[in-house]
């Protein structure tokens, strides 16, 4: 009687891990190039055609290997980076597996160049993963692998890959990361000869981000940064503006390796808090440092995830750790109170030229606030505009406050807040709302935050509502459909709730009168900057703008 059951061939086998290891072209630039990083190169060099299918060339200036090392680096499970199981729970290098070399063999025409230094190079071709020649070569310290024709041997795999275009695109994604993750070793990728990347080594991560991110880097990150015994995590954090609908700005790398970890990411977004949306996501660079034994490595074929052995604590500092850096820096308890001086009017005026300022007119009001010397100019409707003083070095000396946005920041604080209170005026007469009976549930569950938010309302039967009194700041015209829209959104628990709450500030702030007194302002600008974040609003947009000043007086 035949078997049905076989043990597969070497080349079989060789193909099954290839297609695990191996998606596209940008996981073998991923493997090779990690594998130089653990050869302790400083420069790394990639060259590809046809979108990877053609060639793709790794050469770098790494620790190279010997005649016998290199010829073994080609066998499955061949590695210089464990010796026994229980080297597995203390990873320190990119590569540990010893399937990249020999995966990628088994489907490509492979050359492998390489030197230790101590005599003439070595220099094997493999294709399909046998060995086809093996000979001596003139090659410096480090290595070159050449691979040619990725995926000749499995017509399937190459029928799904994406256009050139797509694989150099991944490729370069590939290569940014690793980039990001190792910032003092010099990258270059070539494209049919082109530069496609060139990232020099750099002095610091917040260069090598702002050179490969680009804008959304280089506009006032945020920074992070904690140091213990056995956790470090340093990094930066895209101001919420640049948030995105995907996570494809999100760079997380443990140990030097970049890893997804979802827990840690949703922990990101928890500490952005109400700055951010519920359906956007943050971007971010961070790097964290965990003792080896703190997490698992090889529980994915490609090493893109990890798991976590404390990933709760993990995911608390995290937050934590977000939520400071976002924070406004506190004032210095030495630092002295500077005289904010206010005119009795406008000191400007609006022309098709731009803004042109008058003459300062006499101080009719001084207040003494934690805040940089100061001339203001006036207000035109939602907006306060100050000028720094000349004892000021900055360039940025013309400051516009978004006063609609200071006050959403104070009503959403005094909402979190369980002892305070939005100011409200009574009406002479109470408002009547007709509700359905479900609507009627809701302001009764609500009843305690409407009554934070400035409202105060009662029930008058089982479908009418009175409202007797509301935040000062709005007009009673806008009350009804207010109301019932509020009913329907304050449900929430946890962030969600924090985010409603955000909302409604936010709405409760725009819904009322839209100009202010020079007083009003002044009034509500104190207030603002004894808020815990008096830069942004809860909804995360900027509250105060700096502009240049040389290009607006006449």
């Amino acid at each position: 009687m035949s078997s049905t059951i076989r043990i597969l061939s070497d080349k079989t086998i060789n193909q099954i891990a290839a297609g695990e290891v191996i998606e596209n072209p940008a996981s073998v630039v991923k493997e090779l190039v990690e594998n130089s990083l653990d050869a302790g190169a400083t420069r790394i060099l990639v060259e590809m055609t046809g979108g990877g299918l053609g060639l793709i060339r790794v050469s770098d200036n790494g620790s190279g290997m010997n005649a016998a090392d290199a010829r073994l680096s080609l066998e499955r499970h061949a590695t210089s980076k464990i010796r026994d199981a229980e080297d597995l729970f203390k990873i320190q290098t990119m590569g540990f597996r010893g399937e990249a070399l020999a995966s990628i063999a088994a489907i490509s025409l492979l050359t492998l160049a390489t030197s230790d230094g101590s005599r003439e190079g070595t220099r094997i071709e493999a294709h399909g993963g046998e060995i086809i020649h093996e000979g001596d070569a003139a090659r410096s310290l480090g290595t070159t692998v050449e691979v040619r024709s990725l995926f000749y041997n499995v017509p399937a795999r190459k029928k799904f890959q994406k256009s050139a275009r797509q694989r150099l695109s991944e490729a370069t994604l590939a290569l940014t990361k690793l980039a990001l993750a190792h910032p003092f070793c010099l990258f270059e990728l070539l494209h049919e000869g082109r530069r496609h990347l060139y990232a020099p080594p750099s002095d610091s991560l917040f260069n090598r981000t702002k050179e490969l991110l680009g804008e959304p880097f280089s506009s006032s990150p945020f920074s992070v940064s904690i140091e213990e015994k056995e956790f470090s995590l340093k990094g930066m954090l895209a101001s919420p503006l640049e948030s995105r609908t995907n996570r494809s700005g999100q760079h997380l790398f443990i140990n030097g390796r970049s890893v997804l970890c979802l827990a840690l990411s949703y922990a990101v977004k928890e500490g952005f808090g109400t700055r951010l949306e519920s359906d956007r996501f943050p971007l971010f660079v961070l790097h964290l440092h965990l003792l080896p034994s703190a997490l698992d490595v090889n529980v994915h074929p490609q090493k893109k995830e990890v798991r976590l052995k404390e990933e709760s604590l993990l995911k608390e500092r995290m937050r934590t750790a977000v939520i400071e850096s976002l924070s406004p820096a506190p004032l210095a308890q030495e630092r002295a109170f500077a005289p904010l001086f206010f005119s009795s009017a406008a000191a400007f005026s609006v022309t098709q030229q731009g803004l042109r300022f008058k003459e300062e007119a006499p101080p009719e009001l001084l207040l003494d606030l934690p805040f940089r010397e100061c001339e203001p100019l006036g207000t035109v409707n939602a907006y306060l505009l100050l000028k720094k003083t000349a004892s000021s070095h900055e360039e940025n000396d013309l400051l516009i406050v978004d006063l609609l946005a200071a006050r959403a920041r104070i009503l959403f604080e005094t909402l979190v807040a369980s002892e305070k209170k939005v100011e409200s005026q009574a009406l002479l007469l109470p408002l009547t709302l007709t509700c359905t009976k479900a609507e009627m549930e809701l302001f009764s569950l609500q009843a305690p935050l409407l009554e934070k938010a400035g409202f105060e309302v009662r029930a008058a039967g089982e479908t009418a509502l009175l409202v007797e009194a509301f935040p000062s700041f709005l007009k009673e015209e806008e009350l009804k459909d207010l109301l019932l829209d509020l009913a329907q959104e304050l449900r929430p628990s946890g962030i969600e709730r924090e985010r409603k709450l955000a909302a409604l500030a936010s709405r409760l702030a725009r819904g009322g009168k839209k100009s202010f007194s020079l007083l009003e302002a002044v009034r509500l600008y104190e207030a603002l900057l004894k808020s815990s974040d008096p830069s942004h609003c809860p909804l995360g947009r900027a509250i105060q703008v700096a502009l240049p000043l040389k290009n607006c007086f006449g």
